[in-house]
């Protein structure tokens, strides 16, 4: 965000409080000291004095956004403007208004406004400002044109920690992990106690599945602020990826608790219910899966988990329906289509799981699950020289698959190879002695139905 402290401009030496100018600088004093009810008391009584003070309406607004009075800021910063359209300050806290009301395009529109106007104050001051273009474009998904504005905020002032925190998760969103990381560092050694940019690291750890290094990153951030909602979502990814699904849940109830906005209401309760789901907790997982649906916008991975309960819960029919939405909202996703396909064969629908297969393929190409399922719909059509094909594709893919190696079996089997279905189903129990499908031949074969991708 945009310095607070600049914005306000503060006059250089105090007077007595008996004119306008007076009172913004009593306001700037509550300001600065976050006492900020008592500055918009002190703005307010200056406007009662001057109306026309273009200072006073600014300072008014940007009060305001920090007491979450977004529209009302908005109007006091836009008054300013009407009094003097040329001043930078009320076009930045203009944007900050407009950001926080998530109005993107137009709060960039004015932070370029306010840039591009002649520079009256040190070059560093315009760093925040930077800083503040660089969270819209970010918002607005434009990751290159936001890592630019945060390197710009930088090159004018290299110990804006927040700055580099910035330029961290936007390295993370652009895949560029290990710079990432960098930023981050420089972050905390600018600030060592701070707990976002511990969070954001961790996040970037856990997406490398550095797991350990992860949760101790996200414990760090709990230790410098007990209520940062993101550290305790890491948390308790990161314990489910560890197969840790009960702590997990109790993370992600606390990250849920600390919650104040849609998308992260959303993203805890899809969390809370995939480990509820991992913990086998099927009933129970469904009411939060569809709580999830009904916070913030459409979420494809939302929609995915919903379905994986259903298909664990048998209902199939419901289960397609959630999958088919997920992919109304990713429709290039083969994750997606492999669990439509899933649900297409649990209802029968042999002939239509194998076409979704095929353009699942299309898109993943080396995905042995996707290939081995369509190795299992063949050979439910009784197609078995194809699906052998699928099964040494598989195999091909992943050498140790013991199920895959028992699909093998079955299929040599049916097609009455017994010495070959004998060494496949040898090789699986070499893989896996204790598998009992591969001593029981009759035995159906697991398949597993894509969870998500559990990514931050």
């Amino acid at each position: 965000m945009a310095d607070e402290q600049d914005n306000l401009l503060h006059h250089p030496t105090p007077l007595p409080e008996k004119n306008a100018e007076q009172w913004i600088e009593k306001g700037s004093t509550f300001f600065k000291a976050k006492r900020y009810e008592e500055a918009l008391s002190a703005f307010e009584q200056a406007l009662l004095l001057d109306v026309t003070s273009a200072r006073g309406h600014n300072a008014k607004g940007l009060t305001l956004c920090r007491l979450k009075r977004y529209q009302e800021g908005l109007a006091a910063c836009e008054q300013a403007l009407c009094l003097n359209p040329h001043y930078a300050s009320p076009l930045i806290n203009k944007s900050i208004a407009l950001y926080d009301l998530k109005r993107y395009e137009e709060a960039l529109a004015s932070c370029v406004a306010a840039l591009q106007l002649p520079l009256t104050n040190p070059p560093t001051s315009y760093a925040s400002d930077y800083h503040l273009k660089g969270l819209i474009l970010f918002d607005l998904e434009r990751y290159e044109e936001a890592l630019s504005a945060f390197e710009q905020a930088l090159l004018l002032d290299a110990s804006l920690d927040y700055a580099w925190n910035a330029k961290g998760n936007t390295l993370r969103q652009l895949d560029r992990y290990e710079e990432a990381l960098s930023s981050f560092a420089q972050a905390l050694h600018l600030n060592p106690g701070f707990a976002l940019a511990y969070a954001n690291r961790g996040s970037v750890l856990y997406r490398l599945k550095r797991y350990q290094e992860a949760l101790a990153d996200a414990e760090q951030a709990l230790h410098f602020d007990p209520d940062e909602y993101i550290a305790y979502q890491i948390k308790g990814r990161c314990l489910q990826a560890q197969q840790h699904h009960g702590e997990a849940l109790l993370a992600y109830e606390q990250a849920l608790a600390l919650a104040d906005e849609d998308e992260e209401v959303s993203l805890a309760l899809n969390d809370k219910a995939n480990a509820l789901y991992e913990l086998d907790r099927y009933e129970e997982a469904l009411a939060p899966s569809e709580q999830a649906l009904h916070q913030g916008s459409p979420n494809e991975e939302a929609y995915t988990t919903k379905g994986n309960i259903l298909y664990a819960l048998e209902r199939y029919e419901e289960a397609l329906v959630a999958y088919e939405e997920a992919l109304r909202l990713d429709p290039g996703n083969a994750s997606f289509l492999f669990n439509k396909g899933l649900a297409l064969c649990s209802l029968q629908r042999c002939e239509e799981a194998l076409t979704i297969y095929q353009e699942a393929l299309r898109l993943a190409p080396n995905d042995a699950a996707i290939v081995r399922s369509k190795g299992s719909t063949l050979h439910d059509l009784k197609r078995y020289e194809e699906a052998l094909v699928a099964y040494e594709e598989t195999l091909r893919l992943e050498p140790t698959h013991a199920d895959a190696w028992c699909n093998k079996g079955d299929t040599l089997r049916s097609l009455k190879r017994y010495e070959e279905a004998l060494a496949a189903y040898e090789q699986a129990l070499l893989l896996e002695p204790t598998d009992a499908s591969a001593w029981d031949l009759g035995a159906p074969r697991p398949q597993t139905i894509w969870r998500g991708p559990g990514g931050l």
